[in-house]
């Protein structure tokens, strides 16, 4: 089962980033855009994934994150060794600079949703 979830898992993620579109790979579809003809335009990446999409995304991890730092303050030990050294407080700081971050995303995909959205930002 685990070696059908890492499979089902790597066919969803993205094969190639290119600096306008994602191409997502599953099954045997080919890897690159060799497959398409003149005539057939390439996906931008706004048909991919929306812009709300992305907003609401940016959002969820965000509040998984804060989860995430809240539930790690109230229940790792943070015991100190004879250095003065905690082994939780990178993990700590580092759940709190991702919280940190995508929140800073999020509010600016806010602030500038419909400037984002016709392409002038």
């Amino acid at each position: 089962m685990q070696s059908q979830y890492n499979s089902d898992l790597a066919n969803s993620l993205p094969d190639q980033i290119g600096n306008d579109t994602i191409a997502v790979t599953r099954g045997n579809e080919p890897k690159n855009d060799a497959h398409r003809t003149n005539a057939e335009p390439k996906p931008k990446p706004a048909d991919l994934f929306p812009l709300d999409t992305i907003q609401c995304d940016v959002w969820h991890l965000y509040y998984l994150l804060e989860a995430t730092v809240d539930y790690l303050q109230d229940n790792l030990d943070f015991a100190r060794d004879d250095d003065g050294h905690s082994p939780h407080d990178r993990l700590a700081a580092l759940s709190w600079i991702a919280r940190d971050q995508s929140e800073r995303i999020a509010k600016y995909i806010d602030e500038n949703y419909h400037s984002i959205r016709r392409g002038n930002v």
